[in-house]
């Protein structure tokens, strides 16, 4: 017993030995830890953390040493490692509030470091949010996070952070807070808030900060008073900095003090070119030096101000080294060119570049060698050299700039396809050009297309492209592009296009416009002389246009417009029935005319003047003089002849050429209508039977002729009317078949439909009306197709014609509402009664009418009797014979009061009749007195005495 509790006392005595080293050991590591991160000793304190993470897992100091180890990490720039051993510092230390705390400061930075800016700013601002202001890193957070702001260009965010910073200096080194006193300022610059800006740098003394950070917060201050318009002030710290700040600072300085002053002279009066003298020694390099001068004078000829150019440039000059010589040369020469960029400045820019080969030895080695061949190329095309530019030797590195100056050379030597070459894939106005040249107008076009679309058109560009687009019979957008162009050639593109779009009222103002203008060239003022007395022909301004065509004629007797001009001005004087000078000017343009064509036009229009005026002989005199030549010529007067005599009603003499014209031209189109026109004539006449000769004749000599729809719609009508409607309704079927979109359509579907609907086929009657009501809708409607169709309807269903006329009159008449609707709806009664299918349709009617016209015997008492007859009868045969005499009593007295006594005397017999059938012998006897009474000579009181 004493052995075991011996044992069992020794284990526990080694057990707390062992954890007593133990904790020393783990103690030990951390302290080395500490103190290793403390002096910055980062490798040693990595080594300790890792031991104490590996040997003692559970260790208590194990989230300390994955903070300390993400730190040691960050501060050797290894942050992979670091935001590793940081995120797993937070994994273990939720409960240990400070510690967490730093692992999500150290996390942020890292973060930060490695870009990761979104992760970062959430961890800085809930570091800031959670630990408050007393916080350890709490001022460095905001700062950081401010950073990031700056860096993800939301400055206004960046201003509130970096705010805290300049009123917490103290918190910050110097570095930190001068680097965030330059960021304020830019970021108040850049959210626009130059007052602010201003605002900081006048209440900053900054004579104790680094001078990188001075000049460069003083060039923030400038730019703020530039946006803030305070000129002077901007440009004065301008110049402060370029006297005071080293180059590269003083080197920005002086080009802003040059654009400020150079924008706004009046403000500043000052010139930069006096500060550069000034400071220039300072400046010390040469090539710097040189480079200054240089860029204010490109500064300066970028702004058009070309003296202060040439003066920047002789400045650069004195201190340039070859190279620079070389370049400085060609700006001159640049220089003098834009100052007059015409012929005169480009032959004297080009005096200028060989003064300076010369002077400077240039050869093809030279650095800008290239540079001056092709500004002599260029200078060469403006100068109309154009021989010399083309033949100059290329460089390799030839630009567009010199490869459109080529093509504008070889354009003006007449070489297109050279040009083109030159122009090869770059949209330009020449290379449109070039292109309506060689006749390619929709490529034309489309090149012009884009240039507008880029607003890279130039107002004599859009000229050209409107004529492309004219050219092009593209009227509507030639119109567009013309409206656009604001030079006066512009209005006559843009009067031409309307013209072809028959926009006379437009063309007409456009034309005068252009025609007021004193600047037009003489060829385009002749031309719309006669547009415009053209145009006003077209509005109906027949004097107008009389007296500008007359001028036309007078002053430009050789204009190859003159015959058209002659034309318009007959056609118009017509108009105002002056016949006398219309046929003269007719006449003259049948000696103009320059072909056969505009003869036969002039001809034509002569004898139709004369025609018109009712000077028929003169007329046909005029045609008689080309009628007798066998050609196309001699067939069209002969028949304008015969149509002359047809206006005359001389239609015998008209027969007799149209029969010559038929003998004389049997194999051509003048025979065919010469044929057409004599069945044509017949039937004006009504002659039928002769009209269905010729057109049979023309139908089998010219089944494929000009007239032969309206031949066969004539065949048609003229058997229609001759009284063959089988023969009628085949033809126009055939119409129909062979000419589905003929202007006859219509007419012969009509005609069918009613031929055939007298033929009783009421079926195929049915079948065109709704052939008309689907093609032409409306127009059939109102032609009352739809109310043909409702006839059909009732045709199909049994109605007579008879029916159906008096159907139609009683609902035309109002129906049984008025006198008229009453006494037709008596007849239709009646027609109903004496068919089987439709008796008890008529009794109704009768019934009906028959009470509305008791209402008002004083006119319809005829009617009535007819009605109450109809109604006795019927009534008779069904066996209602009481019935039936009440009915035969009111006929008798209403045929009496119209004095109708034969009429009376049936209906008194006929009531006697039935009262005896019904056994009623008393009612009979008194009718059969009354008979003999009033009636004693009529066959019905013999046949009762005979009883």
């Amino acid at each position: 017993m004493k052995k075991v509790k011996f044992k069992i006392f020794t284990a526990l005595f080694f057990l707390s030995f062992f954890k007593i080293f133990s904790v020393e050991n783990e103690i030990s590591l951390f302290n080395d830890m500490i103190s290793s991160i403390n002096s910055s000793f980062y490798p040693g304190c990595i080594q300790n953390a890792q031991k104490l993470i590996s040997d003692f897992p559970e260790s208590v100091f194990i989230p300390e040493a994955y903070c300390a180890k993400g730190e040691a990490h960050f501060k050797l720039n290894e942050f992979s490692l670091a935001s590793e051993n940081l995120v797993k510092a937070l994994e273990l230390s939720e409960k240990n509030s400070s510690l967490y705390a730093k692992a999500q400061f150290f996390l942020a930075k890292t973060f930060k470091a490695q870009k990761k800016f979104s992760e970062a700013q959430i961890l800085f601002f809930d570091y800031c949010k959670n630990q408050g202001k007393q916080a350890e890193f709490f001022p460095i957070a905001v700062l950081e996070s401010g950073r990031i702001f700056y860096e993800t260009k939301d400055f206004s965010n960046a201003i509130k952070n970096f705010e805290y910073v300049i009123s917490n200096g103290r918190c910050f080194s110097s570095f930190d807070y001068e680097d965030t006193l330059l960021k304020l300022s830019d970021s108040y610059n850049k959210t626009e808030k130059f007052s602010k800006n201003i605002n900081l740098f006048e209440k900053t003394d900054t004579s104790s900060f680094q001078r990188r950070t001075h000049f460069l917060f003083m060039e923030f201050a400038a730019d703020s008073y530039l946006s803030l318009g305070q000129y002077k002030k901007a440009y004065d710290l301008y110049c402060e900095i370029l006297r005071s700040a080293e180059q590269s600072i003083a080197s920005n300085a002086l080009k802003k003090a040059y654009n400020v002053s150079s924008k706004y002279r009046v403000q500043v009066a000052s010139d930069p070119g006096k500060i550069l003298q000034e400071v220039q020694e300072k400046i010390g390099s040469d090539s710097l030096l040189t480079e200054f001068w240089t860029r204010m004078a490109l500064d300066a000829l970028s702004e058009k101000d070309f003296a202060k150019a040439e003066e920047y440039f002789l400045e650069a000059e004195k201190k340039a080294d070859l190279q620079m010589k070389e370049f400085i040369f060609l700006s001159r020469a640049e220089t003098e060119f834009l100052k007059s960029p015409s012929k005169i400045g480009a032959e004297k820019a080009e005096k200028i570049l060989c003064s300076a080969e010369e002077t400077l030895s240039l050869s093809e080695k030279s650095r800008y060698f290239s540079e001056y061949t092709k500004y002599h190329i260029k200078y060469e095309t403006f100068s109309e050299k154009y021989k010399n530019a083309v033949s100059r030797k290329l460089p390799v590195d030839i630009d567009d700039e010199t490869k459109f100056y080529l093509a504008l050379s070889f354009y003006n030597l007449g070489d297109f396809s050279e040009s083109l070459k030159c122009l090869e894939g770059k949209e330009s106005a020449l290379l449109a050009l070039n292109y309506a040249k060689t006749q390619k107008l929709k490529e034309s076009a489309s090149v012009f297309k884009i240039l507008d679309e880029s607003e890279n058109l130039s107002e004599k560009d859009r000229l050209n492209y409107a004529k492309v687009l004219l050219f092009s019979a593209r009227y509507k957008e030639a119109q567009i592009q013309a409206a656009k162009c604001n030079l006066i050639e512009g209005k006559y593109i843009l009067a031409l296009a309307q013209f072809n779009t028959r926009s006379w009222n437009f063309c007409e103002e456009n034309f005068l416009t252009f025609l007021k203008s004193p600047s037009i060239d003489k060829v385009s003022k002749n031309y719309a002389e006669f547009y415009l007395g053209y145009s006003k022909y077209r509005l109906g301004k027949f004097k107008e246009s009389c007296e500008i065509l007359s001028r036309f004629v007078s002053s430009y007797p050789e204009h190859e417009l003159i015959w058209n001009a002659l034309m318009t001005y007959s056609n118009a004087a017509v108009q105002i029935l002056k016949f006398d000078d219309a046929s003269k000017y007719a006449e003259k343009a049948v000696k103009y005319a320059k072909n056969s064509s505009d003869r036969e036009e002039a001809v034509f229009l002569c004898q139709e003047i004369y025609s018109d005026s009712g000077n028929y002989e003169k007329a046909r005199e005029i045609l008689l003089a080309y009628s007798s030549v066998k050609n196309d010529f001699g067939a069209k007067c002969l028949l304008q002849i015969a149509k002359i005599f047809e206006k005359q009603k001389e239609n015998v003499e008209a027969q007799k050429v149209y029969s010559s014209v038929i003998e004389n031209f049997s194999g051509k189109v003048y025979a065919e209508e010469a044929l057409y026109r004599q069945g044509e004539l017949f039937y004006s006449e009504e002659n039928f039977s002769l009209a269905l000769s010729k057109f049979n004749a023309y139908n089998r000599k010219f089944p494929d002729g000009s007239f032969i729809e309206s031949s066969i719609f004539y065949t048609a009508d003229c058997l229609s009317k001759t009284g063959n409607p089988s023969r009628a309704i085949l033809q126009y079927q055939s119409l129909l078949k062979s000419f589905p979109e003929s202007k006859y359509v219509y007419i012969s579907a009509k005609n069918l439909m009613e031929l055939l609907r007298k033929n009783g086929k009421i079926a195929e009657s049915e079948f065109y009306a709704d052939f008309l009501l689907e093609k032409f809708g409306e127009q059939a409607e109102n032609d009352g197709v739809l109310s043909f169709k409702s006839e059909l309807a009732f045709l199909k269903n049994g109605y007579s014609e008879q029916m159906l006329d008096l159907q139609k009159k009683y609902e035309e008449s109002g129906k049984t509402s008025s006198v008229q609707g009453r006494i037709f709806a008596t007849s239709l009664a009646s027609v109903f009664v004496s068919d089987s299918r439709f008796v008890s349709d008529g009794i109704k009617l009768a019934e009906k009418t028959l009470l509305l016209q008791e209402k008002n015997l004083s006119e319809e008492s005829l009617y009535a009797a007819k009605n109450a007859l109809l109604l006795a009868d019927y009534k008779m045969n069904l066996g209602e014979s009481e019935i039936a005499a009440d009915y035969y009593l009111k006929g008798a007295l209403y045929f009496k009061t119209k004095g109708l006594s034969e009429e009376c005397s049936h209906c008194l017999y006929s009531a006697y009749s039935a009262f005896l059938q019904a056994g009623r012998i008393k009612d009979a006897e008194a009718c059969a007195e009354n008979l003999l009474k009033e009636f004693p000579k009529s066959k019905y009181a013999e046949s009762i005495r005979n009883r």
